[in-house]
């Protein structure tokens, strides 16, 4: 799979650096492309449109393609002078409404579908070579033996160069569909010859919850990285295991950037966070869409006493859905940063020519009746409930954009009569400043450094063969300085001369940790699964801790009233 093209415009925090670096260690799965796309609520996919003929409109523009290509001075690209039209077209529009081209429609609805077709393994790029750093459980790669670390260095007899033909056309190779058959040759650490590989094709799934465990005994994080057609499924399944491995009365729901999906699946997870029947969750509406009610079933297969939702900067449409339900009813507490602020509602539309329009049709408003939407500049002004017209910026706005934002707003009350805010997304109740030290952008790229080291030198690590206990590495191990020793020399070796951290010295006492704890959780993942991951790095994680505190509290949002 390729790399991360994630362009919800956010900032760094202290789990971005991370994320940065491990992008496809905790979200690549071979032949499947994060989106990169601006973060949608995708409600409905329609039938092919046809476009008439006669259009006047249409006809100017076809009339100017023809004349630019049959008479200009220069050769020309036809399909990529539409492809400028068109990008100039949805320019005049928000930032949300797209075009999307042939080449990327599949991969934008596979990853709102939940599978794709490909061998199933998780990959990052190290030195112009493809490296494995996992395969899905049970799948094609799994069942074939590839291994954590393996190299691949061909397809189907043909030599991989990364660098000459980029990573999309190389997992392009590795797609392919169910049933037929890839070829790999694959370097491995202590087989002195190239190994062959021939894997058949199946369906992979991509689950769209990253982590579930229980924290404390009676108190069950979930973390869920986008809402796609099965992800209510995925948490009625996690919580089932999470109810049957404890006694689990409260619930952390991380939302952190997790940049939307499919509205249904997100009020279908909502409902479930409430007892009540026909309690709106979330309407939705336009200039020539009617209003539309999402609300409560009041048929509910858990009990769940308090909740904590954590969101931030990268939190997007259906999370801020979620997020804005909880906090409007005052059903628990939302923890983090500010969310993105996005509040319109697309549709997707098949196009002849293969691609698709996604269109904005309508904004969402939360139960209080705001519109979180963060301003952006179209030149078409956008009408607001207090009676006034904005022409806001294009681009999300910076911290002080965004706090401006929110003093010019319209004031809304939750259920308890708590003030908020519509526009510039959800604001958390309780807000969880970032330290300042770990967000060092020499000290970032150190983090980025994290995964190549671990799958490349995790043969020789001193101290860990022998963790194969999942439960006894997870609370009990400890990274040492002589873990550490070992990733500054391979910092050193592999000619890393940039790096202004060169040793232990050099770290503070805050960074040591932090460092420590993100390679045992790269670790963890290598070796049990991705819930690991995220269990050993919430041990160090502020908002996760501030969600503990506050849950065990018979009003978890009274936690910010007694903070300190």
């Amino acid at each position: 799979m390729s790399e991360n093209h994630n362009n919800t415009h956010t900032s760094w925090n202290i789990w971005q650096p991370f994320l940065l670096s491990v992008a496809v260690v905790v979200g690549m799965l071979a032949g499947f492309k994060l989106q990169d796309l601006k973060p949608t609520v995708k409600i409905h996919q329609a039938d092919v449109i046809s476009t008439p003929q006669t259009s006047i409109e249409v006809g100017q523009v076809e009339e100017l393609i023809r004349f630019i290509e049959a008479k200009y001075v220069d050769k020309i690209d036809k399909e990529e002078l539409i492809e400028q039209a068109i990008t100039g077209l949805f320019g005049q529009l928000d930032p949300h409404s797209s075009y999307i081209s042939k080449e990327r429609l599949q991969e934008v609805n596979d990853e709102l579908n939940g599978s794709f077709e490909g061998i199933g393994i998780e990959f990052i790029t190290i030195d112009d070579t493809m490296v494995v750093v996992s395969t899905l459980p049970g799948g094609p790669s799994a069942i074939a033996g590839l291994m954590a670390g393996d190299r691949i260095i061909s397809v189907d007899d043909s030599m991989l160069n990364i660098k000459d033909m980029g990573t999309d056309a190389i997992v392009k190779k590795l797609k392919g569909p169910k049933g037929s058959m890839v070829k790999l040759g694959i370097k491995r650490h202590g087989a002195p010859a190239v190994l062959d590989y021939t894997i058949q094709r199946d369906d992979i799934p991509l689950s769209s919850i990253d982590a579930s465990y229980l924290p404390a005994p009676d108190i069950g994080y979930i973390k869920i990285n986008r809402f796609s057609s099965n992800t209510f499924r995925e948490f009625v399944d996690a919580m089932e295991i999470l109810e049957k491995s404890g006694e689990m009365k409260h619930l952390i729901l991380d939302l952190r950037q997790n940049s939307g999906g499919y509205l249904q699946e997100a009020t279908k997870l909502l409902s479930q966070l409430f007892v009540e029947r026909d309690k709106l969750l979330v309407y939705t509406e336009g200039d020539k869409v009617r209003r539309n009610d999402y609300e409560t079933t009041g048929k509910n297969f858990f009990k769940i006493d308090n909740i904590a939702v954590l969101i931030d900067e990268g939190s997007a449409s259906a999370s801020e859905i979620v997020a804005g339900a909880i906090q409007d009813w005052d059903r628990g507490v939302i923890i983090g940063q500010p969310s993105y602020g996005k509040g319109l509602v697309q549709e997707q539309y098949e196009l002849k020519n293969g691609g698709a329009l996604r269109l904005t049709v309508a904004r969402y408003y939360t139960p209080s009746g705001r519109c979180i939407q963060l301003p952006y500049e179209t030149g078409i002004s956008i009408h607001q409930e207090n009676g006034t017209n904005v022409t806001p910026e294009m681009e999300p706005a910076s911290e002080e954009g965004r706090q401006h934002a929110t003093e010019d707003t319209v004031r809304y009350y939750t259920a308890g009569g708590r003030e908020v805010f519509g526009e510039g997304g959800i604001q958390p109740d309780v807000p969880v400043t970032i330290d300042s030290i770990l967000l060092n952008e020499s000290f970032s790229g150190l983090i980025s450094k994290i995964p190549e080291f671990v799958l490349l030198d995790f043969h020789s690590f001193n101290g860990l063969q022998g963790a194969d206990n999942r439960l006894q590495f997870i609370e009990k191990l400890e990274v040492s300085n002589d873990v550490l020793d070992d990733f500054f020399a391979y910092i050193r070796r592999n000619g890393k001369e940039n790096m202004p951290i060169r040793d232990i010295s050099a770290l503070l006492p805050v960074q040591q940790t932090y460092l420590k704890t993100m390679i045992k959780a790269q670790i963890g993942s290598i070796l049990f699964d991705k819930s690991a991951f995220f269990e050993i790095r919430n041990s160090i994680d502020p908002a996760v801790e501030t969600a503990l505190k506050a849950l065990h509290l018979p009003n978890p949002l009274s936690y910010s009233e007694n903070r300190g």
